[in-house]
């Protein structure tokens, strides 16, 4: 059967356009430069008869054609792609690999404590970590999959929230003894304030309908979500706590949480490459993170709060 089909690089560039919505990006991700990658669109618009892209001084902006093809595109590229990958002889020792990218305290708090889960589930597949605090923009291979923490979600990345986090002061049952069901920000006051920043505790007073003034937090400033915790749960004081990231210690006991009223405007976020269907390890990583995360939340949940 003969197939009418254009020029691979030419679809190929179109490809990555589309996905980026941008030649210059599409450019970076092809190793090729910006003029080869407009050039290759012009030739496959010339070869379909009809504009893919609209070009303004601003750049380019996708037709209602190239929004049809571009989709219809990227998963017969990817089957494409991994029917190949499958047949490619492996190295030496080589091992199906998830790289995800995370905020360094979602890791040590919550997120390593759960890997042996993954890995006694899925053996055949190793795991790379990367913790940093910046947003990966995956253009480079170098990540399958990220979470993030904020308001979200972020330009030139898939972003899908798993879990919106809710924010409340917490601290260890000896000095949550001392403080009423639910205490005004006058009775933690009492005791040391921790924080990791200052306007963490003053969006928590204004989610509590304080009146007048402000004051800042006086007390201990760790600068760390992980070391505020850990020093509340050492009797320290009162850390402002987070749905995820404190999970562990409270069902362990060591700390309470001391109201029901909550800051929650962020997320933690799964974040990935745009318009690229994921490989089998990031699927199933994916899927076992959703699952890990939802049981957790619905545990959280059930905690007691304060005296309740």
């Amino acid at each position: 059967m003969r197939r009418n089909l254009p020029p691979l690089n030419a679809m190929r560039a179109f490809e990555a356009a589309y996905r980026h919505e941008s030649f210059a990006r599409a450019a970076v991700e092809l190793n090729v430069a910006q003029a080869a990658v407009s050039r290759h669109v012009r030739d496959f618009e010339i070869w379909l008869g009809h504009p893919l892209f609209e070009r303004h001084a601003r750049g380019v902006r996708l037709t209602a054609a190239g929004r049809r093809l571009g989709g219809a595109l990227v998963p017969v590229l990817d089957a494409l792609s991994a029917a190949i990958e499958a047949e490619r002889p492996r190295a030496p020792g080589g091992r199906p690999r998830v790289t995800v990218t995370v905020e360094p305290v979602i890791a040590r708090c919550w997120l390593v404590r759960r890997l042996g889960l993954f890995r006694e589930a899925h053996p055949d597949i190793d795991i790379e970590l990367d913790p940093t605090d910046r947003l990966t923009d995956f253009t480079d291979g170098t990540a399958d999959l990220g979470i993030r923490f904020g308001a979200g979600p972020w330009p030139a990345v898939e972003a899908e929230r798993l879990v919106e986090v809710e924010v409340y002061p917490v601290a260890a049952p000896a000095i949550a003894a001392q403080l009423p069901a639910e205490p005004t920000m006058a009775d933690l006051r009492r005791f040391t304030l921790l924080h990791e920043d200052r306007e963490l505790w003053a969006r928590f007073e204004r989610a509590t309908g304080a009146a007048g003034p402000m004051r800042p937090p006086s007390g201990l400033m760790l600068q760390d979500a992980q070391l505020a915790i850990e020093a509340a749960a050492m009797g320290q004081g009162i850390a402002l706590g987070d749905s995820v990231l404190d999970f562990d210690i409270r069902k362990a006991g060591g700390l309470i949480r001391l109201t029901r009223r909550s800051v929650s405007d962020h997320a933690y976020w799964l974040v990935g490459p745009r318009r690229r269907a994921p490989s089998r390890p990031a699927r199933l990583f994916r899927d076992w993170l959703r699952e890990t995360l939802a049981a957790d939340m619905a545990e959280a949940a059930l905690l007691p709060i304060n005296k309740t």
